[in-house]
């Protein structure tokens, strides 16, 4: 591929009788241990995970499904999200589910969007596999505002400059029209001097023990005292404005902060917002146009569900405290009625 990524797939064939399928599951189960990259089985698995994934001939055996469904559940795959037929082999008597492609919990750490396309199977009685790389259409960036910038001594001169050539209008159209404005001159500042502030702040340090160093070998040279100084109140400027940066992306970007742990927690969360972003072309490609209305109303009738399911499990609680304060107001008159019962 031409984009350099390093990918894995595993293309599957498997036996027809159950038992010689066995030693293939362990062999999978055996390669996911060790694969630390994102990977891909497709193929044909003669297998399927539930009674309704095949339509006519006999049923399913429930211990062939349960190893598959336990395989599938060690090694960590996931089925894609698919379009086309659900059953994707039939000789006109049986249809069944046997082909699929899944995928491991860091795929999407190296794309965007993945989806599988079922195609018609033509003169075989398999369906095709096609995996699909939809471009997902980036919403365009909002501005934001660093609180680092203010400690900047031109922040003031920008902005006073805009502000004198503030325009006519509204009480709210003038603020409007110079935030408008400071846009520009604001982000030409962050790409000059913050763009890369970590990075600053990791050679202001290296800088800083540099002549420090020196300074222990000759601790009465007056010119390494005076860089030593300076170099020290440079670091602590460029830590305050990191640290500043930090807390602000905290607030508005813990998802990115908090996934230094976890390759497979930011895969999930591109899923996430993959699949957020491709419902509109996913929907225009079905011919179902969404318009506002319905988008609102679609998401006000989540909103009720919701509150219908808080509602059911509040009820559900105090229905528990009553049934059991009577259970144990029970309990009590029938130890009293022990208590002062003769022998």
């Amino acid at each position: 591929m031409s984009t350099n990524k390093k990918i894995f797939i595993t293309f599957f064939y498997g036996y027809n009788h159950e038992a010689q399928r066995r030693p293939m599951w362990e062999a999978l189960v055996e390669i996911s241990h060790t694969m630390d990259d994102p990977w891909c089985v497709l193929g044909d698995f003669n297998s399927i995970l539930h009674q309704g994934e095949r339509m006519g001939g006999n049923d399913a055996d429930e211990r062939e499904m349960r190893d598959f469904g336990e395989c599938i559940h060690q090694y960590g795959l996931q089925e894609f999200h698919y379009v086309g037929a659900f059953f994707t082999w039939t000789n006109k008597t049986v249809w069944s589910r046997i082909d699929r492609a899944l995928y491991n919990g860091i795929w999407f750490d190296m794309f965007g969007f993945t989806h599988v396309v079922y195609q018609a199977n033509g003169l075989s009685d398999h369906t095709p596999i096609m995996l699909d790389f939809p471009a997902c259409p980036r919403p365009k960036k909002n501005f934001m505002f660093c609180d680092m910038w203010i400690k900047d001594a031109h922040f003031k001169e920008i902005v006073k400059s805009h502000m004198d050539r503030r325009g006519q209008g509204s009480a709210l159209k003038v603020p409007q029209q110079l935030l408008h404005s400071l846009k520009k001159p604001l982000r030409e500042l962050n790409k000059h001097k913050f763009a890369d502030i970590y990075t600053q702040q990791i050679k202001a340090r290296t800088e800083l023990v540099q002549i420090q160093t020196q300074l222990q070998a000759d601790p009465c040279n007056k010119d390494l005292l005076i860089q030593e100084d300076i170099k020290r109140h440079h670091y602590v400027n460029i830590t305050h404005l990191a640290l500043a940066l930090m807390k602000q992306q905290s607030k508005a970007e813990w998802i990115g902060f908090g996934d230094k742990c976890s390759r497979h927690f930011m895969a999930k969360i591109k899923q996430r917002k993959a699949l957020q972003k491709i419902w509109k072309q996913v929907l225009a490609n079905w011919g179902i146009q969404m318009n506002t209305e319905g988008r609102d109303q679609y998401i006000n009738s989540l909103k009720k569900m919701q509150q219908t399911r808080r509602m059911k499990g509040l009820i559900y609680a105090i229905a528990n405290a009553v049934i059991y304060n009577i259970w144990q107001s029970r309990n009590m008159l029938q130890f009293k009625g022990r208590l002062h019962t003769p022998d």
